[in-house]
């Protein structure tokens, strides 16, 4: 990884099946194999990784087992990556394809890291993958489509961190989590996310006292309500998408990371 290994305690993998079925990593990639060939497809197993709460060698666990990329089930990835001081954060999850590092990319100083924020699945893409991705090429397709999407992810996590005030950059932020990780309630739009000032800062490129100003100044205008497990928008985004795909009720991921309150401890 660039900037050297991490010295933190890297995440062991956690007991769990050693392999899962394609269609069961991801029922959508059905829609990419022809309809004669579904019993075939079903039938192709991709190696399975389990990782406890805790920072982990991307490089050496794709390597390892061969792989060229994962693809996230469940539960949480923070990707870091830090100049100096400066440090930016971006959250992964399920359905997110994670890569490894591309070395053309490498710059003294800069340090990359991922850390599983909560126990969280892989499915590893590798051989077992590429030869799925020989005899049914549409497959190529989806992963250019989940690459795609992480990019324009990226763009709006970019042009979020350009607006001129903090307290707009949190509530679109906030929005964009929502696209991954939020549902519908009957009061507004749930983000059951708990994360640090510190951790929001790096996402929006502000200082944490700052973002716990901005924060208060958002729930006395109503944007947001700070609820026991999470956040609930109020205020419609400007920016992202705002497509919320779960319908009311359905259970998500209870992805976690810390600070319950407002005020940071």
């Amino acid at each position: 990884m660039a900037g050297g290994r991490p010295s933190a305690r890297q995440a062991p993998a956690v007991a769990s099946p050693t392999t899962i079925g394609l269609f069961e990593a991801d029922p959508d990639i059905a829609g990419f194999v022809p309809e004669g060939d579904q019993a075939i497809a079903a039938r192709v197993r991709l190696p399975l990784l389990g990782l406890e709460v805790g920072e982990f060698d991307i490089e050496q666990a794709l390597g390892s087992a061969g792989a060229f990329a994962a693809l996230a089930l469940d539960g949480m990835l923070q990707q870091s990556m830090q100049l100096g001081t400066q440090l930016a954060v971006r959250l992964l999850g399920p359905g997110e394809v994670v890569m490894l590092p591309n070395r053309d990319f490498e710059r003294p100083g800069l340090a990359m890291r991922i850390r599983a924020t909560e126990p969280t699945r892989l499915t590893l893409l590798g051989d077992e993958y590429l030869r799925a991705m020989d005899r049914w090429p549409a497959l190529a397709t989806d992963l250019g489509a989940r690459a795609a999407r992480r990019y324009h992810s990226m763009l709006a996590q970019l042009l979020i961190c350009q607006l001129p005030r903090v307290e707009e950059r949190l509530l679109e932020m906030m929005w964009l989590l929502a696209e991954t990780w939020g549902r519908m309630t009957s009061s507004g739009t749930l983000l059951p996310l708990t994360l640090t000032h510190s951790t929001l800062g790096a996402m929006v490129g502000a200082a944490r006292p700052t973002v716990t100003l901005a924060l208060r100044d958002l729930i006395e205008r109503g944007a947001l309500v700070h609820e026991q497990d999470g956040w609930l928008l109020l205020e419609p985004s400007k920016v992202t998408a705002q497509t919320i795909v779960r319908p009311r009720g359905e259970p998500i991921s209870d992805a976690r990371l810390v600070e319950p309150s407002v005020r940071e401890g």
